[in-house]
């Protein structure tokens, strides 16, 4: 006659059985706390779960092009605000010739500021320069926000 194999829990329960009670009670309290333990920690469960899955398949060109637009965002994060409608913020390449410009703009900003400010307090130029300068220094920094792909001026 062949005996079939003995199971791990029917070791442990044999094992179990001939422990004094003082040692299995310890042993239960033990595994009840590692039990309770185990329920806590981690992510919080989600007010929403996505819990549904679509699978989509694309060509390597596509999935790169996917993640250059994506920028900074993941993936599907972008996907997902494109097909529910909801905008999503591509990443602005900026040129690096635009970003040299931009620098290059800086002294002459800094210059049509100083103006601008002498002629608001009445010192240096005359008073009705002020107005043409500020519209100079308006066009300007529209000018570098334009060259940076921004949609307000950054002083």
């Amino acid at each position: 006659m062949t005996r079939r194999p003995v199971t791990p829990e029917e070791i442990r329960a044999a094992v179990r059985a001939k422990m004094p009670d003082a040692w299995r009670e310890a042993m239960d309290q033990r595994e009840t706390e590692d039990r309770k333990r185990r329920g806590r920690g981690g992510r919080p469960p989600a007010e929403h779960p996505r819990e549904a899955r679509v699978t989509i398949r694309f060509t390597a060109a596509e999935r790169a092009q996917l993640a250059q637009a994506a920028g900074e965002r993941e993936v599907a994060e972008f996907i997902r605000a494109a097909a529910l409608k909801r905008v999503p913020k591509l990443a602005r390449q900026v040129p690096a010739v635009n970003g040299a410009a931009w620098a290059a703009l800086a002294p002459v900003v800094a210059n049509l500021n100083q103006l601008a400010r002498h002629a608001n307090e009445g010192r240096g130029i005359g008073r009705e320069l002020a107005p043409a300068l500020e519209d100079v220094r308006r066009h300007v920094m529209a000018l570098r926000a334009a060259l940076l792909g921004r949609d307000e001026p950054v002083s």
